[in-house]
């Protein structure tokens, strides 16, 4: 018991007051459930807060939405810190998208080679298409 209450105030001690507001709400809903005393707005909280544990472990966070976040992250950060105007922002966003379209149009023309035939894709695994199909053989 002595060693389970060290334990509780040592991680207590590394908490943030950010962290210690999530544990605490985390708490006072499985608190709430334990008791079966769950009223409509812990269950709301409860169910927000599992449905992004969710998300979380299933990595249902695409490559999009998580590039997203961290521009956003990124961006609340600078504005916080103040170090950068509203023109610096809107440049800086300019470039990243114009290479990120860049790089999307490269994608396309690759992926255009391919189909056309031009390239050898490696991992065809030898499943030949043949260019010109005959749509109707075989309907009589």
């Amino acid at each position: 018991l002595e060693k389970k209450r060290i334990a509780e105030s040592n991680r207590r001690a590394k908490e943030t007051s950010k962290n210690r507001d999530n544990r605490m709400e985390i708490d006072r809903v499985a608190h709430a459930i334990r008791r079966r005393k769950e009223t409509s707005k812990t269950k709301g909280k409860r169910m927000e807060i599992d449905r992004v544990a969710h998300a979380i472990c299933r990595s249902k966070e695409t490559s999009k939405t998580k590039r997203k976040r961290i521009e956003n992250d990124r961006l609340a950060h600078a504005i916080r810190r103040g170090k950068e105007t509203i023109e610096e922002r809107q440049e800086r966003l300019h470039i990243i998208r114009q290479s990120r379209q860049n790089k999307k149009d490269a994608i396309n023309k690759k992926t255009e080679d391919v189909a056309v035939g031009g390239i050898d894709d490696p991992g065809d695994k030898g499943r030949k298409v043949s260019k010109e199909v005959d749509w109707l053989d075989g309907f009589g």
